[in-house]
């Protein structure tokens, strides 16, 4: 599932981790996006172990600011 958030960020830090609502997501790569003026930042896949913590997980993640395509059609909560 490819989740995104926006952030503002003065300089893209030079991290293989990144920490957010409580999960430790692993840095797959990153470029900057100078047509849109941002950087993208990909993660590792991860899975989640059961429904119950999938369910927490992105309920947290949708409050946090993640969306998946868009949040009105797809709220993460009900993925």
């Amino acid at each position: 599932m490819d989740v995104e958030k926006d952030l503002e960020l003065d300089t893209l830090p030079d991290v293989d981790e990144i920490e957010d609502t409580g999960f430790i997501f692993e840095v797959e790569s990153k470029s900057f996006n100078t047509s849109k003026n941002c950087a993208d930042i990909y993660l590792q896949d991860w899975e989640f172990l059961n429904e119950e913590v999938k369910k927490d997980a992105l309920e947290r993640m949708e409050k946090s600011g993640w969306i998946y395509r868009d949040p009105i059609i797809y709220p993460l909560s009900k993925l």
